[in-house]
């Protein structure tokens, strides 16, 4: 019973690991291509990671003369901060990548 107990927290410390892991830069990328069996929660992470790297890089590319440390600074204030409530287990949802992603899904459909 104690092994099985060990074992289920184990699992459960992996799995905060992946999804923690996702908001380190190409994290995600990485997690898509190596990890074998994606639940719906790591997925997510793995999503809002890509979103957030490309922004990023986005925004470099189109202005980092003129506000590179500034993008850096908030890109990776806003990494640390899902990284963080990735590992505490807590509910990570920004509503406007799902909606985006509802909207292009759904004009896939017709």
């Amino acid at each position: 019973m104690e092994d099985k107990k060990v074992e289920e927290q184990q699992v459960w410390k992996s799995e905060r690991f992946k999804h923690m892991l996702c908001y380190v830069p190409l994290g995600s990328v990485i997690l898509f291509v190596i990890e074998k069996t994606k639940t719906p929660e790591l997925l997510q992470h793995i999503k809002y990671g890509v979103v957030l790297l490309v922004l990023y890089a986005l925004c470099m590319v189109l202005l980092w003369w003129m506000f590179g440390w500034l993008i850096f600074l908030v890109y990776a204030w806003v990494s640390w901060f899902l990284w963080w409530k990735a590992y505490m287990w807590k509910d990570v949802k920004i509503d406007v990548i799902d909606d985006l992603e509802k909207k292009y899904l759904k004009k896939e459909d017709l």
